[in-house]
């Protein structure tokens, strides 16, 4: 709630750019996208029914719908899955990291370019989440209204992603609920697991 309240205009951004991406590449309204991301909730519910929670707590402070809110939040699997690549869409993210000798004093560093809409700059939010439990405080950098991207934690875990376009296409777990799911992990060993395996 606290989130939807803090920054309803980048969430009315966010909701208008993939308004028009998503006409622009799939074809379809927003209407449309908002009934085809309601087929991911069930997998979102497995994983942990504290994420629906939680978007319908943005979709409340922001004044917008909760579909709203998860269309956002499968935005990657509505827009590149099942979907012939665009010429002019060939850029993608580049995501890197250094470490000793490579870097001053041995400090990691890990970052990225996010090469995809520039409409979305205005959208670009940062967003702590504080650890409850044993689950580590959270720094992303995701577009409003997401609640899972790019970022680190207090466990030392740091997350970029590089997204290529596949033709396979089911209603699983989206990407960026899977990257909240992996930052929410101590140990590199639960993050690998959170990326890689089906449903948790």
């Amino acid at each position: 709630l606290q989130y939807g309240k803090a920054c309803p205009q980048e969430i009315a951004v966010s909701i208008q750019s993939y308004t028009d991406l998503l006409a622009l590449r799939r074809k379809i309204t927003w209407q449309q996208a908002k009934k085809l991301a309601l087929k991911y909730l069930p997998a979102i519910q497995a994983c942990d029914p504290a994420y629906v929670e939680e978007m319908q707590g943005i979709a409340d402070g922001a004044g917008v719908t909760f579909a709203d809110i998860l269309v956002l939040n499968a935005r990657s699997e509505l827009l590149h899955t099942t979907v012939p690549a665009d010429p002019e869409d060939g850029m993608e993210c580049t995501a890197f990291s250094a470490v000793a000798p490579a870097t001053k004093d041995g400090v990691v560093l890990a970052g990225q370019t996010w090469d995809f809409s520039l409409a979305q700059r205005a959208a670009v939010i940062a967003l702590r989440i504080k650890g409850e439990g044993d689950r580590p405080t959270i720094l992303m950098f995701p577009e409003a209204g997401m609640i899972g991207g790019k970022g680190c934690n207090a466990a030392g875990l740091s997350l970029t992603l590089n997204a290529l376009r596949t033709p396979e296409h089911n209603f699983g777990l989206p990407v960026h609920i899977r990257m909240r799911r992996i930052l929410e992990q101590t140990y590199l060993a639960a993050a690998y697991e959170a990326a890689v395996v089906g449903e948790m």
